[in-house]
């Protein structure tokens, strides 16, 4: 039985136990709650009996199902997580496909609508964005010509089935790539990514979070204590006291509504003409200066962050020329802290996972995950959570970098790079 089970097809990952202990299991399936949170179904082998014929007991190694948390899961180098079955990620598909009934021969049989596009008709699903520029860059979608969300996905057809014909190979599977903001290199420069595996492992890409490394999001967050009815003063010493006790910032919403849903007021706020934004103002005044250098000295920018459609819109809006991948959690269909985030970030770098330094302001966020799945790691001490998890132990121990301001990072990348070579 033992035998059997490991034979089957994983992916495997480590889940820590409650106590401490690392076990390696098979994962199952991954789904998200209402709250946003990400669990995934495991099986594990744990010690078991069973009953003879002859009425004597032996000893087993019987699979067990459980659920445990995406904090507690650790991906395995070499697994590929890509194909498994996810429920719940429905924030993360934001498209329509509706299948035609009538078209021309030839033509598509689908049709890509936005998803609140009236014209979707009702024989339709719910995709990804990456989902939605593969149909595009393989023509085996139309394109509704009301909402038009070619003009959404933000870049030319031909643009996409570039990106989308591109296949790296990863542990002997064959990977898309595409998913994200690819813009065109300013000035028609190129740069070609290095595969010498005799080269020492450097630092070559650079990956951004957004709020409270790129964004100060004093702004935003006034106005959902504004949107609450409460002092900003007293939201803002709320959230730092939830974030101190180690809660899910969302919590601070259910201290003052405990019916509170982010998503559905999201959409209210959207609908009362006040929907959550930030632009050009909200930019730390480092970020700008910093991109440049960074652009200056060869590196391969990024920017990947938990964000909704429409901030990875405003994103597209601020930073399109600056770097070479801009891409959100719900483009993607997957959240950070989950494994899966920092998968799909290692999948559309054009690197390999310890030549990448993902930059972000949070330990349990940030950090952790991206450490966890391989990437070098510099923290921020800026912002709630850099503010109060600066002191944790595992803030040295586990990031690559420390950093006070972004303008930090040039100098210090080079000297790792130094370290390297």
């Amino acid at each position: 039985m033992h035998s059997e089970w490991r034979e089957r097809s994983g992916p495997w990952a480590r889940v820590t136990l409650p106590d401490g202990q690392e076990l390696d299991v098979i994962v199952t399936a991954r789904e998200r709650t209402r709250d946003g949170q990400w669990w995934y179904c495991c099986e594990g082998v744990f010690p078991s009996r069973y009953e003879r014929a002859d009425g004597r007991f032996e000893r087993k190694a019987d699979p067990t199902a459980f659920i445990a948390s995406a904090d507690d899961i650790i991906p395995i180098p070499g697994e590929d997580y890509s194909a498994l079955p996810t429920a719940g990620a429905v924030a993360g598909r934001q498209w329509l496909l509706q299948k035609l009934r009538v078209y021309v021969d030839g033509g598509a049989s689908r049709r890509l609508h936005r998803a609140d596009c009236w014209q979707g008709g009702e024989s339709q699903e719910r995709i990804t964005t990456y989902e939605a520029e593969r149909l595009l860059a393989e023509g085996a979608a139309d394109v509704c010509d009301v909402c038009r969300p070619d003009r959404a996905l933000r870049r030319p057809l031909s643009r996409i089935r570039q990106v989308v014909g591109a296949v790296l190979y990863r542990c002997g599977k064959p990977v898309v790539r595409g998913c994200g903001f690819l813009p065109r290199r300013p000035h028609g420069r190129t740069r070609t990514p290095r595969s010498d595996a005799t080269l020492p492992n450097m630092i070559r890409a650079v990956v951004f979070d957004v709020g409270e490394c790129l964004v100060d999001e004093t702004r935003e967050y006034g106005t959902w204590a504004d949107w609450l009815g409460v002092p900003r003063h007293t939201f803002a010493a709320t959230f730092g006291a939830v974030i101190a006790q180690g809660r899910d910032y969302r919590q601070t919403f259910q201290e003052f509504r405990p019916d509170f849903d982010l998503y559905e007021e999201r959409e209210k706020r959207a609908a009362a003409g006040k929907p959550e934004h930030f632009g050009e103002e909200d930019l730390y005044s480092d970020v700008r200066p910093a991109l440049a250098q960074l652009r200056a000295d060869g590196f391969w920018l990024g920017i990947a962050g938990n964000q909704t459609v429409r901030a990875g819109g405003i994103l597209r809006e601020l930073f399109a020329g600056d770097v070479d991948l801009i891409g959100t959690s719900d483009d993607w269909g997957t959240s950070k802290p989950d494994p899966e985030f920092f998968v799909r970030v290692a999948q559309v770098v054009p690197f390999a996972s310890d030549e990448i330094l993902y930059v972000g302001d949070r330990l349990d966020n940030d950090i952790r995950p991206a450490a966890a799945a391989g990437m070098k790691t510099a923290l921020i001490r800026r912002g709630p959570w850099g503010t109060i998890q600066q002191h944790d132990p595992e803030a040295d121990r586990i990031a690559t970098i420390r950093l006070d301001l972004l303008s930090e990072l040039s100098e210090k990348i080079a000297k790792l790079n130094a370290e390297e070579r």
